[in-house]
């Protein structure tokens, strides 16, 4: 409670958070197949196979041979759909700049190498911002002020000395 009063002052709401909030809970989302690799050389002889073939069936069957993901390996490579804005840049510009049907290049993140194969767009359901403007208010402020109350926990350990007084 302490933490959240320090903070709560600082906590801002952009229009800029509320359209990217609006986007990542309500936008589209990239329905793609997924294989996820642990190295680059795996990823660039996958990729030319996928190449070679290029199927959506080639692909899952390339997904669950070589995928290392479980959830993309089991499904043939299908995974949930991807939203915007939802913490992985890299995945998320390509997932969105691909047109169905069409495969991306190696993307490389986080230790792991990303092939997807674009199988379209979901349709959203809420397209008007303002129908659901107050829900996203109360998220981003929640979200926004339960990060900025750990910044301020880290910024009271840092500054904090220990006085032992027992020795």
């Amino acid at each position: 409670v302490a933490l959240k009063k320090l903070v709560e002052d600082k906590v801002q709401v952009t229009q800029q958070d509320l359209q990217e909030g609006f986007e990542s809970s309500y936008g589209p989302r990239a329905e793609v197949l997924a294989i996820v690799l642990s190295d680059q050389r795996a990823a660039q002889k996958i990729w030319e196979m996928a190449r070679d073939n290029p199927t959506e069936q080639f692909f899952g069957q390339l997904a669950e041979q070589y995928s290392i993901e479980p959830v993309s390996s089991s499904n043939r490579g299908k995974v949930p759909p991807i939203r915007k804005h939802g913490g992985q840049p890299a995945v998320e510009k390509e997932a969105f700049s691909l047109k169905p049907g069409e495969r991306s290049g190696i993307i490389a993140t986080g230790g792991k190498y990303i092939l997807l194969w674009c199988q379209g767009f979901t349709e959203p359901v809420v397209t008007d911002p303002a129908a659901v403007r107050d829900e996203l208010v109360r998220d981003l402020t929640e979200a926004k002020t339960a990060r900025a109350m750990a910044e301020q926990f880290e910024q009271i350990l840092e500054a904090s000395e220990i006085d032992n007084f027992l020795k």
